[in-house]
């Protein structure tokens, strides 16, 4: 039963934030009943993002504070850096010269000359056994 009435609140509320021309997609109740209040469109909040908040003169940063100079923040934007130069590509780098460079390019080798690659291993024909 209280369920249904928040439920039948939050339409009503819905209804008349809609009826004032208050978007309220993406916003919480609080939200929505603060936009009511002061009858102005309050904007959504998005995740990971970093909002001073004002009360009575005193300004709060939400989210736990960032030092640029802390080795894991100088390790992100030097990686940051080479992935806009386009230095910088996931995964594990190949090593030139290792044995499987060396079949890839052998096999790309033979596909350039026009050479029939077929795929899988070479069938082995068993010889009949005769008793």
């Amino acid at each position: 039963m209280k369920n249904q009435n928040g439920l039948a609140l939050f339409n009503a509320m819905k209804a008349e934030a809609k009826s004032l021309g208050i978007d309220i997609t993406g916003m919480k109740k609080a939200e929505i009943e603060a936009a009511i209040a002061g009858k102005q469109e309050v904007e959504p909040q998005t995740e990971n993002v970093v909002i001073n908040i004002t009360n009575e003169g005193v300004t709060k940063k939400k989210g736990r504070p960032v030092d640029p100079n802390s080795p894991r923040q100088i390790r992100i934007a030097e990686k940051t850096r080479l992935r806009e130069e386009g230095l910088l590509r996931r995964g594990r780098p190949a090593v030139e010269g290792s044995a499987r460079q060396q079949r890839m390019q052998a096999r790309a080798e033979k596909l350039a000359a026009g050479i029939q690659i077929k795929p899988g291993r070479p069938k082995v024909v068993k010889a009949e056994v005769v008793s």
